[in-house]
């Protein structure tokens, strides 16, 4: 993975959680990010995003919807 792909991880990461998170709480979440979860596969996501949302107390039907989120924003990403 290149270093401009781990940038755009870490921009797609903030933009899914900002709403949802504290500065400090996105900070730990870019953390957990670079820390364990390295890959761009769907199983990859969905264990980062609910491991933040598990760290952070995110609900279910937000974990939901931001699983998509960040899907989608990495595959259009991926399509330009």
């Amino acid at each position: 993975m290149a270093i401009d792909d781990h940038n755009l991880r870490r921009q797609i990461a903030w933009a899914c959680f900002e709403p949802h998170l504290t500065e400090t709480q996105l900070i730990g979440a870019i953390d957990l990010l670079e820390n364990h979860f390295k890959g761009d596969s769907i199983s990859h996501i969905i264990h980062y995003v609910s491991a933040v949302c598990a760290e952070f107390g995110i609900d279910d039907t937000t974990r939901k919807a931001l699983y998509n989120q960040f899907h989608q924003m990495l595959f259009d990403h991926q399509r330009q």
